[in-house]
């Protein structure tokens, strides 16, 4: 039941970002995501320190790496207020190689949601003078539903688990963003925006990780973090439908 009602949020949401595409800008954002979930790396302590004798270890899941797809609203005209309902994935992956056996652990993410980004002088002043894509600075705020899928592989085919059956598991989880980022320069009709953003979670968990990572548990590893926050560093390319925008009067810029 549980699966059904997580793959219904998702599908529904995906459904909702494809109605909108008809009245936004598209958006395509690269990210690099950091993770700090210490009980997580302590599974990958044991399962080295349990190995002395190889010499590749598998390093924590740190370093993750996203591609976020959106599209761009503008929903109040006044205090340029823009809604994003996007949808992404990211793959977190640490492997190692020893004595011909390749081990690769990690999980996959996808999420679903809506942010919400203006001007933070915007709430209590109206914007005199602004881009089709609200003002250059801006911060956000967003809401999101998390979908997490761990993988063990050795040799790139998956571990049995019970049973002989494959080590397949998911959990699912919401999660909320803040984020700041600058339209910094167009090049035809793209427009060009690093930002900086962090998402927490109540918190993670992947069922049976540890087991699954190191064959046992008998040292009672968790296979949950609780507050997991990712920091994110990105660019976000977006398809501007219309040619009017900030670079178009230098003198003007952005007025609240």
């Amino acid at each position: 039941m549980k699966m059904i009602f997580s793959h219904r949020i998702l599908f529904v949401g995906v459904l909702i970002i494809i109605h909108y595409n008809c009245l936004a800008q598209p958006t395509l954002q690269l990210q690099y995501r950091y993770l700090h979930a210490p009980e997580f790396d302590k599974i990958f302590q044991t399962y080295n320190t349990s190995r002395p004798w190889q010499e590749d270890e598998l390093y924590p899941l740190t370093h993750g790496y996203s591609a976020v797809f959106g599209w761009n609203k503008r929903i109040q005209k006044a205090h340029e207020i823009h809604l994003l309902p996007e949808m992404g994935y990211t793959l977190f992956r640490t492997q190692c190689n020893n004595d011909g056996k390749q081990v690769s652990v990690g999980f996959h993410l996808m999420t679903v949601g809506l942010s919400v980004r203006m001007h933070p002088k915007a709430i209590i002043k109206q914007v005199q003078n602004a881009g089709p894509m609200g003002t250059r600075f801006y911060m956000s705020l967003g809401l999101n539903y998390a979908y997490l899928r761990p993988f063990v592989r050795h040799n790139h085919e998956m571990i049995q688990w019970q049973e002989d059956e494959p080590y397949k598991t998911y959990t699912t989880q919401f999660c909320s963003s803040l984020g700041a980022g600058y339209h910094l320069f167009s090049m035809g009709p793209f427009l060009f925006t690093p930002e900086l953003s962090m998402t927490w979670f109540p918190d993670i968990e992947l069922n049976q990780f540890a087991e699954a990572v190191n064959g046992h548990n008998t040292t009672g590893l968790l296979n949950k973090n609780d507050n997991v926050l990712m920091l994110q560093g990105g660019l976000r390319i977006t398809l501007v439908k219309t040619k009017s925008n900030w670079w178009d009067r230098p003198r003007s810029g952005d007025k609240t």
